[in-house]
């Protein structure tokens, strides 16, 4: 079944393909390869669905992303994302992106004694 979701992962991002990338789809994506432990497969998702300009990033997108980022430990760059949601793309945050960030910080041991 995991190599079944990376060969759909690999066909959608591909540049010859023209798949009609949305939000639901690509956050769905993220969120679904951190449940299977395979955070490192949700980013490289977003990455080429970004680069092939097939997708604008909303906060739930950034929320699953910010997650998987904690995930895998890449704290610097979640601190780089945020700022850029903020100053480039102008979005809010919620109750769930902040639960998310304290969440993934504290279980990648980031903080002490947090949450």
């Amino acid at each position: 079944m995991m190599g079944r979701a990376i060969e759909v992962m690999e066909l959608m991002a591909d540049e010859k393909m023209e798949y009609p990338f949305n939000n639901f789809v690509c956050s769905s994506v993220i969120a679904g390869f951190c449940r299977i432990g395979k955070p490192e497969l949700g980013v490289e998702f977003f990455e080429k669905a970004k680069i092939s300009g097939a997708l604008r990033p909303n906060l739930v997108t950034y929320t699953a992303l910010v997650h998987a980022l904690c995930k895998l430990g890449r704290v610097d760059e979640v601190g780089n994302l945020f700022r850029a949601m903020e100053e480039e793309e102008g979005l809010a945050f919620d109750v769930v992106f902040f639960y998310l960030l304290g969440l993934g910080l504290s279980q990648g041991r980031f903080c002490n004694g947090g949450f």
